[in-house]
């Protein structure tokens, strides 16, 4: 086990006000089989749909201040219907053209057992132009990915990724964290972390039942489904995925992203048999590299390990659209570093994601046998 409190609260990741100054320092039966513990009966769920286009201006913030910072002035109104381009994979339907959109929709679920209200935003691929060969029909199916946020945001901040998933062809479910997002009543409690994989478990059982011929998601969604989670949130969904304590529900792949051992639980003995992608930053001085080994160390085979050389704790995973050269600085390939660190994490998770969910290994496998996958990265692990 390791501990992240003994040096006081601005000893870790999880204090607001120590993480954005690192950050400144930084640059700127597939369904109820998967149940390992049986759930209640699902609540009704209530649903409506974004409109209007998102405010990115906030975002820039990350690079000077830090998770917090940057979701204290992140959209405060959002896209419904996304144009992202075409797809040059050949699509799910057949004949069929690609879905090129990204719809998003909130669904707020209800938990009674635990007594957790999860608001969740849940991203699908959606036809660009509608013909009438897809008169009648929905894009998909589509594996699905549940994402865990990381302390004091909100899954806004973490959209250019999710878009990027969506594209090339998965549906995704991100909650806001009760305890934790930056909007929690009385403010963002790192303590409610031990509450997350349950609430991870809870939404992709829920967004499956979706799924169902009754369900908004109808024809939507095929029958697999990873966890992924950046900092708390990939402590969170390192927990869901592996850890027999708290799992409940069967993961068939898990991305963790500057993530680590959750810092409240007695003990951490993972269960083998779901694979696993590791991001860790090697400059990351807000979860550092020693705590992702800790936790990799641990793991059965399958698992891989992608480092990330010089990058630090948000800038892999976070609006490097909005990342200028003078903020970040200039790259060594000539282009500001976040953007290299991004699409190659990107690069990389989608391999995974294509390997593990979608049965097409030859791109993880590639990247796997060069030692990267691509610049500023090492990729290594076991199969």
């Amino acid at each position: 086990m390791r501990i992240r409190w003994n040096m006081g609260p601005c000893s870790s990741k999880h204090n607001s006000a120590f993480r954005h100054v690192l950050e400144g320092w930084q640059r700127v039966g597939h369904r109820i089989s998967r149940l390992r513990k049986p759930f209640p009966p699902l609540s009704p769920s209530r649903s409506n749909l974004l409109s209007l286009v998102a405010l990115a201006a906030g975002l820039a913030c990350c690079a000077a201040f830090g998770c917090g910072a940057a979701a204290k002035q992140k959209q405060t109104q959002r896209q419904s219907q996304t144009a992202v381009g075409a797809s040059t994979k050949k699509s799910p339907t057949g004949s069929l053209p690609p879905a090129t959109r990204v719809e998003e929709r909130i669904e707020t679920f209800f938990d009674p057992r635990r007594g957790r209200e999860l608001k969740t935003e849940i991203y699908f691929p959606e036809w660009s132009h509608p013909t009438s060969a897809t008169r009648g029909k929905v894009p998909g199916p589509y594996p699905l990915v549940v994402f865990g946020h990381g302390f004091s945001v909100t899954p806004d901040l973490y959209r250019p990724l999710i878009e990027d998933w969506v594209k090339s062809g998965y549906v995704v479910a991100a909650p806001f964290f009760p305890g934790e997002n930056e909007d929690a009543p009385g403010g963002p409690n790192e303590r409610d972390l031990p509450n997350e994989p349950g609430d991870l478990d809870f939404v992709a059982m829920h967004v499956e039942q979706m799924g169902q011929p009754d369900g908004a998601l109808h024809g939507r969604l095929s029958q697999k489904v990873a966890v992924a989670g950046q900092s708390d949130g990939g402590d969170a969904a390192l927990a869901a995925a592996t850890d027999p304590a708290t799992a409940e529900y069967h993961f068939d792949a898990a991305m963790i992203m500057s993530g680590a051992e959750d810092p409240f639980a007695a003990q951490f003995h993972p269960q083998s048999g779901t694979p696993v992608l590791a991001i860790q930053g090697t400059s990351d001085q807000i979860n550092k590299p020693v705590e992702t080994q800790q936790y990799y160390s641990q793991l059965s085979p399958p698992h891989y390990l992608l480092e990330l050389i010089g990058a630090t704790h948000l800038e892999p995973y976070t609006a490097p659209d909005l990342f200028t050269e003078a903020q970040t600085g200039p790259g060594r390939h000539g282009e500001p570093e976040s953007l290299v660190y991004f699409n190659t994490t990107t690069k990389a998770m989608l391999a995974f994601l294509a390997k593990y969910l979608k049965g097409e290994p030859s791109a993880f496998d590639s990247m796997l046998a060069e030692g990267t996958a691509g610049q500023e990265s090492r990729l290594s692990g076991v199969g």
